[in-house]
């Protein structure tokens, strides 16, 4: 499998027909079998770096089978897997039905959301740009008619964009939010969407400096209903305010 790989890479003669070899692919993606998704994974790697174009064509075709692995137990594959579909978004065009696709994805499945969502948004943020990452996602779940997988999704962003070093560029760009027309952008992009979690809505407004609204938004909580999982929130969000990061 390694050698025709290498082989087929190394042609200069492009007479194999893609589309065909990537819907017999795409059939193996739906197996359970470690081996056979990578190396139908490695198979997919190997034809963007040959032919990117050609790939293109069909790549929105195959996001389906490809989501799908994120769900798989192995990590390689998780990793592989999104490798090969940060390399099918290169534009914002393409960014936003797949970040829809994801949303839709984890919102039925909200165990791989909890099990493995801040994962798969930290390695796009890696392998994309985190700036585009975020305001895409959150462009679509200011949208979301879930509330509650709203709140939940926005939750394990907010966490990502306060903490994480695939984050930082991001983090950066909302502190200096009061001084720069980027950052103040950015922080009006995301409010809507983080207004479906009022802890994270109070974090990001602390890291942007909007201090006045964030005393305002303390005021508001004291006309809610307190729940377990506020108070949860509010205790992490304490515990976030403690080190430097805030």
């Amino acid at each position: 499998d390694v050698a025709l790989r290498e082989l087929m890479h190394a042609t200069s003669d492009v007479t194999f027909d893609v589309h065909s070899l990537l819907h017999a692919l795409s059939s193996h993606l739906v197996s359970q079998y470690v081996p056979t998704l990578l190396a139908s994974l490695h198979w997919i790697d190997m034809l963007l770096h040959k032919d990117a174009p050609r790939v293109m064509e069909v790549s929105q075709q195959l996001w389906p089978s490809m989501f799908k692995c994120l769900s798989n137990p192995s990590e390689e594959v998780v990793r592989l897997d999104l490798e090969s579909l940060a390399r099918m978004v290169p534009d914002t065009a393409r960014l936003e039905p797949f970040c829809e696709l994801l949303l839709a994805l984890l919102r039925t499945e909200r165990t791989l959301l909890e099990r493995r969502g801040a994962l798969i948004v930290r390695q796009l943020c890696e392998l994309l740009q985190p700036h585009r990452v975020f305001v895409t996602l959150a462009r679509t779940l200011a949208a979301e008619k879930d509330i509650e997988f709203a709140a939940q999704m926005v939750q394990t962003l907010n966490l990502i964009a306060l903490t994480s070093p695939e984050a930082m560029e991001l983090r950066l760009l909302l502190k200096a939010s009061v001084t720069s027309d980027e950052g103040s952008t950015l922080f009006k992009t995301l409010y809507p969407a983080w207004a479906h979690n009022p802890v994270a809505l109070l974090s990001i407004c602390l890291i942007a400096q909007a201090y006045e609204h964030a005393s305002e938004l303390v005021l508001q909580f004291a006309a809610m209903e307190i729940s377990l999982p506020f108070l949860l929130q509010i205790d992490k969000l304490v515990q976030l305010v403690e080190p430097p990061v805030l």
